[in-house]
C-alpha cells in the first residue's frame, strides 16, 4: 500500500493524474460546501484562500514554505506561477458562486471540477490525435461528452449539445486560464 501511495505521489508519471484527482476532490469539496452552506460564508471562504493564494505568489520567492511547497511541488506543474492553477481555480468557482444562483454555480463547477480532469486525464494518457496545442481530439470528445451527461439531466437535448459544444471549444482554445473561463461560460450559458 505505501509503495502504490508512493508511486502515486512521486512518481513523474502519475503527475497529471494526481492533480486531476486533486481538482475533482477540491470540486466536490466546493459543491458539498456551496450545497450545504449559505452563499456569503463560501464566498468568505473562497475569498481568504484568494488572499492567501495571492500572498503565496509575493512570499514563496525561492523560499521554502513547509507544507505548502510539499503541495505545490506535488500537484504544480512546472514552469509556471507558482500557485497559479489554484488561484484561477479558486478564482473562477468564487466568481461562479458570487453571479449565479446555486443550481447553476454547482452545475458549473461540476463541469469545471469533472469534465475538464476528465478530459485531460484521458487527453494525456490516452489521447493520440493532437488538434490544437496539446489538446488531442480524444481529451476534447471527453469533456463535451461528460458536460453533456452534466446537463441533459436538467435541460433539454438540444441545450446541452449545444452548451457542451461551446464549452469543449472554450476549454480547448481558452487565451486565460481555462479553470477561470469555464465555470463563468458555463454559468452564463445556464442562464439563457
Amino acid at each position: 500500500m505505501i509503495y502504490l501511495l508512493e508511486k502515486f505521489f512521486f512518481d513523474k508519471k502519475f503527475f497529471e493524474l494526481r492533480r486531476q484527482v486533486f481538482h475533482i476532490s477540491y470540486s466536490l469539496f466546493l459543491i458539498f460546501f456551496t450545497y450545504y452552506f449559505k452563499k456569503e460564508i463560501i464566498i468568505l471562504l473562497l475569498g481568504v484562500l484568494i488572499t492567501g493564494l495571492i500572498l503565496l505568489f509575493f512570499v514563496n520567492h525561492g523560499k521554502k514554505i513547509p507544507i505548502i511547497s510539499f503541495l505545490l511541488d506535488v500537484f504544480e506543474r512546472k514552469n509556471t506561477l507558482l500557485g497559479k492553477g489554484a488561484f484561477y481555480y479558486t478564482l473562477g468557482a468564487f466568481l461562479a458562486i458570487l453571479f449565479f444562483p446555486k443550481k447553476i454555480a454547482i452545475l458549473s463547477l461540476f463541469i469545471l471540477g469533472v469534465c475538464d480532469s476528465m478530459a485531460t486525464i484521458y487527453g494525456t494518457y490516452l489521447g493520440r490525435i493532437k488538434i490544437y496545442e496539446d489538446k488531442t481530439l480524444e481529451g476534447t470528445l471527453v469533456f463535451f461528452a461528460s458536460s453533456f451527461l452534466i446537463l441533459i439531466g436538467k435541460y433539454s437535448f438540444s441545450f446541452s449539445i449545444i452548451c457542451s459544444a461551446i464549452l469543449s471549444l472554450c476549454e480547448m482554445i481558452t487565451f486565460i486560464d481555462d479553470n477561470l473561463v469555464l465555470p463563468l461560460i458555463a454559468g452564463f450559458l445556464m442562464s439563457l
